[in-house]
C-alpha cells in the first residue's frame, strides 16, 4: 500500500465508518482512532487497534518500529502489552506477512533476552502471560 504518515486510516482505505452507533468506549474510541493521522498515534493506540485486529497490515510496521527500540515497551497498561497484541494476532495474518513476521520474530528473540537477563531482579516486572506468548511464538 502507498501512504503516508500523514494519513489517518480512514483516508488509506477510504471508507467512512460514520458515527459509531454501539453504545462501547471501546467501539467509540476505534471510531475516533480512524481518524487520527499515523503519525500521531500513541503505543496505546496501536496496542488498542491492532489487539481489535484492525489494520494490522498498517499498524504493524509502526509498532514494530517502537517495539524495535523497547520489546517491552509499556504502551499503556502493562510492560510488554503492545507486543502481546503483536503476538496475539492469528496466524493467518503472519502467513500473509511474513517480513513483518521476520521482524516480529527479532522483537521477541530480543524481548527474551531482556527477560534473561532480568530474571530473578526483584524491582523488574515481566509479565507472565507476555512471557508466555513469547515462548509459544511461532
Amino acid at each position: 500500500m502507498n501512504y503516508s504518515l500523514d494519513q489517518t486510516l480512514e483516508q488509506i482505505d477510504g471508507v467512512d465508518w460514520g458515527e459509531p452507533t454501539f453504545p462501547s468506549r471501546l467501539v467509540h474510541e476505534c471510531h475516533r482512532l480512524r481518524r487520527v493521522p499515523l503519525k500521531e498515534m500513541t503505543a496505546g493506540d496501536l496496542r488498542l487497534l491492532i489487539g481489535q485486529k484492525i489494520y494490522p497490515d498498517i499498524l504493524v510496521p509502526l509498532a514494530i518500529e517502537l517495539l524495535q527500540n523497547d520489546p517491552w515497551l509499556e504502551a499503556d497498561y502493562y510492560e510488554g502489552d503492545l507486543l502481546k497484541a503483536v503476538l496475539n494476532l492469528p496466524n493467518s495474518f503472519w502467513i500473509d506477512y511474513p517480513d513483518l513476521k521476520s521482524s516480529v520474530d527479532r522483537v521477541a528473540q530480543s524481548a527474551l533476552r531482556v527477560a534473561e537477563q532480568q530474571d530473578g531482579d526483584e524491582d523488574v516486572s515481566i509479565d507472565d502471560d507476555v512471557l508466555k506468548d513469547l515462548l509459544d511464538w511461532k
